[in-house]
Parts: C-alpha cells; structure tokens; sequence
C-alpha cells in the first residue's frame, strides 16, 4: 500500500502542519494537484504551471479591484500588504512584504492566490465570470481566498500521476 496527503496548500505549509509529513507518508499532492512529492524517490514532478506571463496578467487584471496577491516563494508566503488573512496565518507561516508582487514572478508558478474581503472576492468573480479566460481556472478556496491554477490541474489529476508512477490501478 501506498499512503499519501493531498491538499492545496504548498508543501512548506503542509509540513507545518503535519511535522513528519515526510517520515508519517509515502507522497504529497500539494498545491491544488500541480506539484507531487514522492518522498521514498526524493523527487518533485510539477505539472502543468502557470506562465510568469500569464501570473502578471492576473496580477494586472484583479489587483485593481482591491485583492492583494500571493505567492509562495522559496518556503515562505509573498505579498504585498498586511490584511486579515495574513494577520490571521502569519504565527504558521514566514510572511514577507514586498512592494510590487509583479517583481517577484518568476518563469512559472504553481498558482497565484488572492485574498480579499468577501465584498471583493464577489467583485472577482463577476469579473472572471464577464471575462472568462480558458487559460485559468479560478476558484474561491476560503472565504478570504481566491485560487488561479491551469484547468488541467486538480488534487486527483496529482494522485492519478503518482499511481501511473507505481503502476497502481485506480478502480
């Protein structure tokens, strides 16, 4: 038997939630199925990312309406203002502040994230909903949160990989 975790959080934030993530599993699905972590092979397959490119653009076109967004670089969580959601994780996370998260896109990215006021998280999907984009699928995750990730990604497209992997049959 193969045990594992999938969730849609990064691994750095699975870890500090489950300590011995690593020792207690045999994988994780993290970020929403776009990175899977085999930990008996030491490896990471990350699939189907979003394009620095089109993170800005996202960046661009839902920043204006008030959201502040996220990203998770190098083990910690990046964004530009204090707000709620991050008042409310920061004791289970590194938090840094940045001026212009446009500055810290780098070639590609799991997801970007957003948090915002419910009355803001609204606004965000009248627009994506005015404005569709098949390039992204965005989805609310918390109350607080909005998620853009490729359509193709998902937490059992994650665990379909790892199976393939190990010539496990999902039945």
């Amino acid at each position: 038997y193969k045990i594992g975790v999938a969730t849609g959080r990064p691994l750095f934030s699975a870890k500090a939630s489950v300590p011995h993530l690593e020792e207690d599993f045999d994988f994780a699905v993290t970020n929403n199925g776009g990175n899977v972590y085999d930990f008996a092979k030491k490896t990471e397959h990350e699939q189907y990312p979003l394009s620095g490119e089109l993170v800005l653009e996202i960046i661009e076109r839902f920043r204006p309406l008030g959201a502040n967004p996220i990203l998770y670089l190098d083990g910690k969580m990046v964004t530009e203002r204090e707000d709620h959601y991050n008042k409310k994780i920061r004791n289970m996370l590194d938090i840094e502040f940045v001026d212009d998260m446009k500055k810290q896109v780098r070639e590609s990215h799991a997801k970007i994230i957003f948090s915002a006021t419910p009355e803001v998280v609204e606004k965000m999907q009248a627009y994506n909903a005015s404005h569709p984009d098949s390039r992204y699928n965005m989805f609310k995750s918390q109350t607080e949160l909005v998620e853009f990730v490729d359509p193709r990604v998902n937490k059992e497209v994650g665990i379909e990989y790892y199976c393939q992997e190990y010539g496990i049959e999902l039945s």
